[in-house]
């Protein structure tokens, strides 16, 4: 779970926020998650929103990474004494999950998405509590947001594919690295 807090005044200007990237086995980041053009993709966490305006943004970038603009899939205000998707007093599993859905543009490769928390609505400090964010594939604007599930992550660098799991029907290698094999019903041929 993440907790940004802002301890300025709605008379202060600036935000806070979390970005989401998947981080490289030498532990860099890549620009954020591989997109397809013109693909649809949703952002949704469940969230904790105390006297803020908060936005659920989507950044797409080009192959370079640099930007080509954003989609704020869900912008939340909630009233100076209350919170939005549940309170500090009530179990995680009872907040409501909110988020959307936005269409890649032309020419993107990633998208970086990330929560802001944009403006303090009150005299004193703004709170976010950040459960579960999730960002993954959909197949239109219209589909309701996905149950949040942690899934795998495959992430394509180079010449390396690091999964936490991956299905072959056939699989031609020159050379293998293999931590653990579970095999059932198969046949296994090798060859010098």
């Amino acid at each position: 779970m993440y907790h940004v807090v802002s301890t300025l005044d709605a008379s202060s200007s600036g935000y806070a926020e979390v970005k989401f990237k998947p981080q490289k086995p030498d532990g860099s980041f890549l620009p954020g998650y591989p997109v397809k053009e013109g693909g649809f993709y949703e952002f949704s966490s469940k969230l904790v929103v105390r006297r803020a305006l908060v936005a659920l943004t989507i950044q797409w970038l080009d192959k370079d990474g640099a930007g080509l603009g954003t989609d704020d899939v869900v912008v939340i205000t909630s009233p100076v004494n209350g919170s939005e998707g549940g309170g500090s007093d009530t179990s995680v599993s009872k907040w409501d999950q909110v988020g959307g859905v936005a269409q890649a543009p032309a020419g993107a490769r990633y998208a970086m998405p990330f929560i802001r928390l944009r403006e303090t609505l009150h005299t004193s400090s703004a709170h976010l509590y950040v459960f579960q964010p999730m960002f993954a594939e959909t197949a239109s604007l219209d589909d309701a947001l996905s149950p949040f599930s942690p899934g795998g992550t495959t992430l394509i660098d180079g010449g390396n594919i690091i999964a936490d799991s991956l299905t072959v029907t056939k699989a031609m290698m020159a050379e293998a690295a293999i931590g653990r094999v579970e095999m059932e019903d198969c046949l296994l041929y090798t060859s010098d």
